[in-house]
C-alpha cells in the first residue's frame, strides 16, 4: 500500500520536485492554499501518513482576524485548523507526522507557535534531499 503525503505548497515547481523525488511507493496530494488544505484534510484526514507544510501559502479561506494573527505564516493556520478540537494524543500524532518545509523558518522561531513536536527544514541549498529522507522516515513509522 502506498504511503500518502499531503503537500501544502503554493509553488508548483517545488511540489513537482518533491513528487518526482519520491518513489512509486508514495502517493502525493497537493494543496496550494489554506482553503485547499482544509478541504483535503476534511475529506482524507485519516489517510495521510505525512504532511509537508510550507509556511508562506495563500491565505484564501482565512478570516481577516486570522490573517492578521498569522501573517505571513499562513501554514501555521493550516496546522492549527488540523489540530483544532483534537485530543492531546491526536494533536501529538498530527504534529509528529508534520514537516515544516519553508524559507520562513527563522520567522517561525520568533513567534509564539508550539513547534516542539514538529520537524522543521529550511528551504535552502540541497534541503530537498533532507526533506525526502524525513518523509520516508515518517511514513515508515505509520
Amino acid at each position: 500500500m502506498k504511503s500518502k503525503v499531503l503537500i501544502v505548497e503554493d509553488d508548483g515547481l517545488i511540489y513537482e520536485t518533491i513528487r518526482n523525488e519520491l518513489d512509486s511507493d508514495f502517493e502525493t496530494t497537493r494543496a496550494n492554499s489554506y482553503a485547499a488544505a482544509i478541504g483535503r484534510w476534511e475529506k482524507e484526514e485519516e489517510s495521510f501518513d505525512c504532511i509537508v507544510l510550507d509556511l508562506l501559502i495563500s491565505p484564501l479561506g482565512l478570516e481577516l482576524k486570522e490573517i492578521d494573527e498569522y501573517t505571513p505564516l499562513f501554514g501555521m493556520a493550516v496546522l492549527d485548523a488540523f489540530t483544532k478540537e483534537k485530543s492531546k494524543e491526536e494533536m501529538l500524532q498530527i504534529q509528529k507526522k508534520t514537516i515544516i518545509y519553508s524559507g520562513y523558518t527563522r520567522e517561525l522561531r520568533t513567534r509564539k507557535f508550539d513547534t516542539n513536536n514538529l520537524e522543521i527544514i529550511a528551504k535552502e541549498g540541497n534541503s530537498i534531499k533532507e526533506l525526502i529522507e524525513r518523509i520516508k522516515t515518517i511514513c515508515s513509522k505509520n
